[in-house]
C-alpha cells in the first residue's frame, strides 16, 4: 500500500510542477477512493485546492464558464440519478473547463450521492476556492461535512451559502436538514418553513416540514404536507402511484374502498392500526399490501377487509375510491387522542405455533423470563446511526433473563461473539426466516415476554402485538417517534422508548434501558 500510495503522490506532485493541475486533482481522486484514510493523500488534497472562505467580490462568472445547454445536460443527469454518468461527464468537461466552478460542484454532487463523500469534500472544496460568493458550493459543501460528521464546519458552510443567497429555498432546506441530523428540532422546523415560504412548489422542503410537524404532534398541517412525498420520491423511496381512474378517498363513508401500501413492512404495520376504522367507513375494503402480510393480516382482521398482494392490486371497477396507506391513516389521526382508539394489540399471531415456541423456550431458558432482541438496521441512509453493537446491547441485559433472537439476515457472527464475549448464550430458530417469513416471526415476537430493540420493523410488530417493548433511539430519530422529551409512543401503548442523550452516543440509552430492565428484573 505504500509504495502504492508513493508513487500516486509522485506523479501528482510532477503534474503540479509542470501546471497540470487537473491531472494532479484526478491522481488524488483515484488514491483517495483506493485509500480514503490515508493521512498523506488527504493532506495532498487540501493542498491542492486551497479552501477559501473569503467573501471577497469574485469575476467569476459560474454560467459563462459553459454553455447553459451543459449545465442542462448536467442537471438532466442529477435529476435522474446518473451519478456515473454525471462523474464521467464533470471530469471530461474539467479537460476543457479545469477552473468552473459549477463543474466542480456537479462533480462533487455526483461523487456525493454515489457514495464517495472524501472525494465529493475535495471537489465542493475545489469549487469555492475557485468562485468564493458560489452559495449552492457551500451548501453542497455542507451536506458533504455532514455525512462526514463534522458538523461545525457543516453549520458554518450552510450558514455562509444561506448568507450569500438568503432567499434560495434549497439552502435553507439544506441548512434544516443539518439540524434535524444534530436533534436540533427546533431549528430544524423554522429553516424547514422558510425554504417552504420560499418555494411553496419545492417537494422536498415540504416533505421535510411535514415530518417536522408530525414530529411536534401537529398532524393536520403534517398529514397534508406528507403528500408531497409523490413529487419528492425516487425509486428507492416508495412504491410508485397507482394508475387509476378513480377518486382519492376523503375520509367520509362509501361502497367500496381500495387502500394501498407504499412503504416498507414496518411502516404497513403502523398504519395496520386504523384497517377497523376503515373497514367501518366503507361496506366493502379492500388493502393491498406485501405479500408476506396477508395471512398475517387475515387472521387479524378477519373477512370483513380483503387483502390483495400490492403487486397485483384491483382493477378499478373493483372499488369506488381509493387511498394511498399513508393517506388513509393521515385522515384518520389528525389529533394525539385519535390515536388511543387503537394503539393496543391489534395483530393476531398464530396461536398454536406461540405455544409451541414457548414451550421450547421454557424448557430452554429453565424458567427465566424471556427477552427477544434486536440490533441492527440495515436501512440504506439511517441503518448505521439506528444500530448498536450486539455485544454493548447484551452486556446491559440482566443475567437472569433469557436471549431469543429476533433479528432478521445473517448475523451468525454476532451470536458468536454474543458467546465469547459475554459469555451468555442467545437463542436462535434457524427454521425461521425473520424476513420472509413473517407470520411465524410474529409469533417469535409474541412467544417472549419482552422485546428489546432498536428502530427496526420488529418494534412494529412488537408494539402491534401489544407486548412489551423497549425502544433504543438515537439522538435524532425518525419522526414517528416524536420529541426528544418524549419516553413513550403515542402509536404503541406497550412501548417504551430510551433515547440517547448524546449525538452517536448509546450511554444514556442504555442506562436507562438498564434501569427499566433492573427495576423488574426478577430475583
Amino acid at each position: 500500500m505504500s509504495a502504492a500510495i508513493d508513487r500516486i503522490i509522485k506523479s501528482a506532485e510532477k503534474s503540479i510542477k509542470f501546471g497540470d493541475f487537473h491531472a494532479a486533482t484526478s491522481l488524488c481522486y483515484e488514491g483517495l477512493e483506493a485509500y480514503p484514510n490515508n493521512p498523506r493523500l488527504q493532506a495532498l488534497a487540501h493542498r491542492l485546492l486551497k479552501p477559501q472562505t473569503s467573501k471577497k467580490k469574485s469575476n467569476f462568472n459560474q454560467v459563462d464558464r459553459i454553455p447553459r445547454s451543459v449545465v442542462t445536460e448536467l442537471n438532466a443527469l442529477i435529476e435522474s440519478n446518473e451519478f456515473l454518468l454525471l462523474t464521467k461527464r464533470c471530469l471530461e468537461l474539467l479537460e476543457t473547463y479545469p477552473n468552473s466552478a459549477i463543474v466542480w460542484n456537479f462533480l462533487g454532487c455526483a461523487q456525493y450521492r454515489d457514495g464517495y463523500p472524501l472525494l465529493a469534500e475535495t471537489a465542493h472544496r475545489r469549487s469555492i476556492a475557485l468562485d468564493p460568493e458560489y452559495a449552492a458550493g457551500y451548501s453542497n459543501l455542507g451536506n458533504v461535512l455532514n455525512q462526514l460528521g463534522k458538523f461545525e464546519e457543516a453549520e458554518e458552510a450552510h450558514k455562509i451559502s444561506i448568507e450569500l443567497d438568503p432567499a434560495d429555498a434549497t439552502l435553507q432546506n439544506n441548512l434544516g436538514a443539518l439540524y434535524d441530523e444534530l436533534g436540533r428540532y427546533d431549528e430544524a422546523r423554522k429553516h424547514f418553513q422558510k425554504a417552504h415560504n420560499l418555494g411553496p412548489n419545492y417537494a422536498s422542503a415540504e416533505y421535510n416540514l411535514a415530518g417536522a410537524n408530525l414530529q411536534h404532534k401537529n398532524f393536520v398541517d403534517g398529514w397534508r404536507q406528507r403528500e408531497s412525498r409523490w413529487k419528492r420520491w425516487t425509486r428507492d423511496e416508495g412504491l410508485p402511484f397507482i394508475e387509476t381512474s378513480k377518486p382519492l378517498w376523503d375520509g367520509s363513508n362509501v361502497d367500496r374502498l381500495y387502500v394501498w401500501s407504499e412503504q416498507g413492512v414496518g411502516d404497513e404495520i403502523m398504519f395496520a392500526s386504523t384497517f377497523n376504522e376503515l373497514a367501518s367507513k366503507s361496506n366493502s375494503l379492500v388493502v393491498a399490501c406485501a405479500p408476506r402480510l396477508i395471512s398475517l393480516f387475515e387472521r387479524s382482521f378477519g373477512d370483513k377487509i380483503t387483502f390483495v398482494p400490492r403487486a397485483e392490486g384491483v382493477p378499478d371497477e373493483q372499488f369506488d375510491f381509493h387511498a394511498p396507506m399513508l393517506t388513509a391513516t393521515g385522515l384518520l389521526r389528525q389529533h394525539i387522542d385519535d390515536f388511543r382508539s387503537s394503539n393496543t394489540g391489534y395483530l393476531k399471531p398464530a396461536q398454536h405455533v406461540v405455544d409451541s415456541l414457548r414451550k421450547t423456550m421454557l424448557e430452554a431458558s429453565g424458567g427465566k423470563p424471556i427477552i427477544g432482541i434486536s440490533w441492527l438496521s440495515k436501512n440504506k441512509k439511517v441503518g448505521v446511526k439506528r444500530s448498536i453493537p450486539a455485544v454493548e446491547l447484551v452486556s446491559v441485559i440482566p443475567d437472569n433473563f433469557f436471549l431469543v433472537n429476533l433479528q432478521y439476515g445473517d448475523v451468525s457472527d454476532d451470536v458468536r461473539d454474543i458467546g465469547l464475549m459475554t459469555n451468555r448464550g442467545i437463542a436462535t430458530f434457524d427454521n425461521i426466516d425473520n424476513w420472509h417469513h413473517l407470520d411465524s416471526f410474529t409469533a417469535l415476537i409474541a412467544a417472549c415476554d419482552k422485546i428489546v430493540s432498536i428502530d427496526n420493523s420488529t418494534v412494529h410488530f412488537a408494539g402491534a402485538l401489544g407486548k412489551e417493548c423497549h425502544v433504543l433511539l438515537p439522538y435524532s430519530c425518525d419522526w414517528r417517534w416524536g420529541l426528544q422529551k418524549y419516553k413513550d409512543s403515542h402509536w404503541y401503548k406497550s412501548i417504551s422508548l430510551h433515547r440517547q442523550t448524546k449525538l452517536h452516543d448509546w450511554s444514556g440509552a442504555i442506562q436507562s434501558l438498564q434501569s427499566a430492565l433492573n427495576e423488574n428484573s426478577p430475583s
